[in-house]
């Protein structure tokens, strides 16, 4: 199969094969954005998500919607910065707290 006659769809799919997770992620984020914002509803795009998903993961109508408040959010700057992941970790690896929120 040639590059000339692959669909332009295709030839995204097959660039998401060679993209980093964190890219992938990204478009995965857009496509579910502009799946709702053309009207389907959070419970198709999950339904879809989760009969392909690779991992075995199971998405619902609220990690949907969240995901749609993601891509929302970053139309105007990340909301999660490199710097305060960078504290985050940091002070998990310092002071070591449970996913409870207690000292481990």
């Amino acid at each position: 199969m040639s590059l000339e006659n692959l669909l332009p769809s295709q030839v995204v799919d097959l660039l998401d094969k060679v993209h980093t997770p964190a890219s992938r992620a990204g478009n995965t984020v857009e496509r579910v954005a502009a799946l709702i914002e053309a009207g389907i509803t959070p419970e198709a795009v999950a339904t879809q998500m989760t009969s392909t998903s690779s991992s075995g993961q199971v998405y619902n109508t609220q990690s949907i919607l969240a995901l749609v408040s993601l891509y929302e959010d970053c139309k105007t700057r990340a909301p999660l910065t490199k710097k305060a992941t960078e504290a985050l970790i940091q002070d998990q690896q310092q002071y070591g707290f449970s996913p409870a929120g207690t000292p481990a």
